[in-house]
């Protein structure tokens, strides 16, 4: 027992967990507040499919932060892999905060954080294993945002609906979406995406949609939905913008 508080330990400070949206893939789509969090914290954990290969949060993390407090968190696709590297990526980044008591520690991620991102539930896993873990955000621009900006194009209208659907995207409620809403995005189409436009030709949607990434280390690369051919392949990482249908003078 403790004679007073005096004699009482100190308490052990709880650390922070950060998910800071890195945009879409382009440095200058960064946010002031993002750049702040990534330069104030003590490392910057960034998911990759592979330690060989630079990932693309990580890319842009590489611009702003030192190499030496970027930290790879391995996420490989084969979704053999799945349950294993989830345990593993938690248990690594769950080691590191307890033994940095008091730490703040960011996860960069493409796009936002808290918009069909991995993080909340990766956050909520390492707080099982991290007693007092603070975790928060920082908002990232989307790219589903990027490309409709890019295009000179509104994501959605006052009085119009909207999907966007985390992907690869099932082709049941991909057809589902283009026929109910006004505007669809489905995101990480690129593994579905000769099945997607299928769905669009049926749906008659190809006119104005537009495929691609605005991030990346070759660029903006966007592509006409209607002039690619039926078995395009394109990265992981490609989003799909569907335009509203174009309303005449009539139906206005």
């Amino acid at each position: 027992m403790y004679g007073n508080e005096a004699d009482l330990p100190d308490p052990v400070p709880f650390a922070t967990l950060i998910g800071v949206g890195v945009g879409p893939g382009d440095p200058d789509l960064v946010t002031f507040q993002a750049v702040d969090t990534l330069t104030k914290a003590d490392v910057v954990f960034v998911p990759v499919v592979s330690p060989e290969e630079t990932g693309r949060a990580e890319q842009v993390v590489l611009g702003f932060v030192e190499a030496w407090r970027v930290d790879q968190v391995v996420f490989p696709h084969d979704a053999g892999d799945g349950p294993a590297a989830w345990d593993a990526a938690v248990a690594h980044v769950a080691d590191w905060l307890l033994a940095h008591p008091g730490a703040v520690a960011a996860y960069a991620t493409t796009g936002d954080p808290g918009m069909h991102s991995a993080f909340p539930a990766f956050a909520r896993a390492v707080a099982e294993s991290v007693p007092g873990l603070e975790i928060t955000f920082v908002p990232g621009i989307t790219p589903m945002q990027a490309i409709a900006a890019r295009r000179g194009e509104p994501i959605v209208e006052p009085g119009e609906s909207l999907a966007v659907l985390a992907g690869p995207p099932d082709e049941e409620r991909l057809r589902e979406s283009l026929a109910t809403f006004d505007r669809v995005v489905a995101e990480r189409v690129g593994p579905k995406l000769p099945a997607a436009l299928a769905e669009l030709a049926t749906a008659d949607r190809l006119d104005g949609a537009v495929v691609g990434a605005v991030g990346g280390p070759r660029g903006p690369q966007l592509h006409d939905a209607a002039s690619l051919p039926a078995d395009a392949r394109l990265p992981y990482l490609s989003t799909l913008v569907v335009p509203a249908r174009r309303r005449t003078e009539a139906t206005r």
